[in-house]
């Protein structure tokens, strides 16, 4: 596996194990020198970002309620990684059932 593949990995792994399950949108820039730099990703796209930057490599992670994808660019490489969450639907509100969030009928006290 090449050391490109391994680091995107690694990120996708340590993206999907956040306990706070809360969606995000993040650059990781790799610089020339090798010097790490963390920008909000929000509205950007991954070449852009490694553009602007002049980054020598770059990660964009990108997680949802219900999933994390990590696209990753070095060069001309370019990979993307997904990983679906699987959670159930309870757990993505907080483990309060969905009919207690939006009830269909008020009840009348």
């Amino acid at each position: 596996m090449s050391p490109f593949l391994h680091d995107a990995g690694g990120i996708l792994e340590t993206a999907a194990s956040d306990e706070n399950n809360s969606p995000c949108e993040i650059a990781i820039l790799v610089g020339e020198s090798g010097c790490l730099r963390i920008v909000d990703a929000e509205g950007w796209n991954i070449a852009a970002l490694q553009q602007a930057y002049s980054a020598s490599k770059a990660f964009t992670v990108r997680r949802t309620l219900s999933s994390v994808t990590v696209e990753a660019r070095n060069g001309a490489d370019q990979i993307a990684l997904r990983r679906n969450l699987g959670k159930d639907s309870l757990s993505a509100f907080g483990g309060i059932p969905a009919h207690l969030l939006y009830p269909a009928h008020r009840l009348l006290a």
